[in-house]
């Protein structure tokens, strides 16, 4: 409940591809909320906790299914 409360509304959802191709082009692709980033790094894409960097793989081993739902992921907007 707590981590709904710091994610915003999301325009859409993400797939796999415009996951991995933010992440290349440098966005900062956030999973659920704004402490679960998405980065690529070990191999592969990886989902890290910025709280206590525990990492999950972005997908299940078969590279395709997502740890996640489509609709958790979100591109951060730039605040600056």
């Amino acid at each position: 409940m707590a981590r709904d409360l710091l994610k915003p509304k999301p325009e859409r959802t993400m797939t796999l591809q415009e996951i991995k191709d933010a992440v290349d082009s440098g966005e900062a692709v956030c999973c659920g909320n704004d402490f679960y980033r998405v980065i690529k790094g070990g191999g592969g894409y990886l989902i890290v906790c910025t709280a206590n960097n525990y990492a999950i793989g972005l997908t299940w081993q078969n590279g395709i299914t997502l740890n996640d739902k489509e609709e958790s992921f979100y591109i951060k907007p730039n605040m600056e």
